[in-house]
């Protein structure tokens, strides 16, 4: 008899960490097959996600898990092309269910998911080293050389703020400190006016940037296409979700690159697409987040790792640096050693979690 999905779990958790941030709303979710075998599928949320975690929690329950119930667990297209015409919007709830289908997927077939995705592409993925926080420029430019010195070979610094001649010192220290060899990416944070990050960004053009993130509010398409036809520096767009928006940028000649969370993005599927269609733009993508969880982390490194045009640092950050080791989800994370996560060979996610029985996970992490 074939395998149907017979259980949809649900919960919400309250995550602490570390770094002086407030606790994160961290939703896992747990589908299981008739015989036996069940996969994980978890998001970090966030405000701009356009839902919260009650809200998915309720969704999921009443809506989703009546749609999923009594499905073939290896039809992943189908199970989410249901979901999408029920509630076309909701990707990162969406992703965290799309997440566990592949989990299950890779389980029942004994394969990674990054099997399912096309295969290893590379033997390891490369990181961005932490977000170097805004702060005095000497100060960023000293951690900036400890990063590198862990074999980071990609750096993301913050600017944005009422003191560009401060952001320019600091761009221009932390380049001295590394070297020409090293990547050095900053994000603005959609904080300036077109006219007013055009002349931020000129100022930083002779130190090399790889690309600027968000230097202005990520809707206002218009505005990207003219800030890309007024500067040379790389322009990227962060604040992207469905396939369809990678379109409209491309269309606009809005962008030079994107940048894409598998959670925002609404799962592995759709971010498969998405890479599909800046590739044949000749548009880089990269992925990840600075708050995913160890879930969502498996998921990146399984998507960076069977992608061969994703070939910049991954920027799933963390995991493994703003989550304490009492906040791990995982009873053993994936390994990240001198700037690289490593893939795991086991079936689906490769990994497990610190406490199976979800009652007891919530209680670990009241929400």
């Amino acid at each position: 008899m074939a395998s149907i999905i017979d259980r949809v779990e649900v919960v919400l958790l309250n995550v602490r960490r570390r770094r002086g941030m407030a606790p994160a709303e961290n939703l896992v979710i747990r589908i299981s097959s008739s015989d036996g075998v069940s996969g994980v599928g978890a998001c970090q949320y966030e405000s701009r996600y356009g839902e919260t975690g009650p809200e998915a929690v309720l969704v999921i329950q009443k809506h989703y898990a009546p749609l999923l119930l009594k499905q073939d667990p290896l039809s992943i297209e189908t199970i989410m092309a249901r979901l999408d015409a029920f509630i076309p919007e909701h990707l990162a709830s969406k992703a965290a269910i799309d997440i566990a289908l592949h989990d299950l997927k890779g389980k029942l077939l004994n394969v990674p998911v990054y099997e399912l995705l096309g295969g290893r592409a590379r033997e390891k993925v490369q990181l961005l080293a932490p977000q170097i926080s805004r702060g005095e420029p000497i100060e960023q430019a000293k951690e900036a050389a400890r990063l590198v010195g862990e074999g980071y070979r990609a750096l993301k610094l913050r600017v944005g703020g009422a003191d560009v001649e401060k952001d320019v010192e600091r761009v221009k220290e932390v380049r001295q400190a590394v070297g020409s060899g090293i990547e050095i990416r900053i994000d603005a944070n959609e904080y300036y006016s077109p006219a007013a990050a055009v002349g931020l960004i000129y100022r930083l053009e002779p130190y090399g940037l790889a690309w600027v993130e968000d230097p202005i509010p990520g809707g206002d398409i218009e505005g990207f296409a003219y800030l890309r036809s007024k500067i040379s520096v790389p322009l990227e767009a962060g604040q992207l979700g469905s396939p369809s928006d990678v379109l409209r940028y491309i269309r606009m000649g809005a962008a030079d690159c994107f940048k894409i969370k598998v959670v925002r993005g609404g799962g592995l599927l759709k971010l498969k697409k998405s890479v599909a269609i800046a590739e044949a733009a000749n548009m880089s993508v990269v992925s990840g987040s600075g708050g995913d969880n160890d879930i969502n982390f498996a998921a990146e490194i399984a998507l960076n790792g069977s992608t061969r045009h994703m070939s910049h640092a991954c920027e799933s950050t963390g995991a493994w640096f703003i989550y304490p080791e009492e906040s791990r989800l995982l009873k053993e994370p994936l390994l990240v050693k001198e700037g690289y996560a490593h893939l795991p060979d086991k079936p689906g996610l490769g990994v497990e979690l610190i406490e199976p029985d979800f009652k007891k996970l919530a209680e670990k992490f009241p929400f």
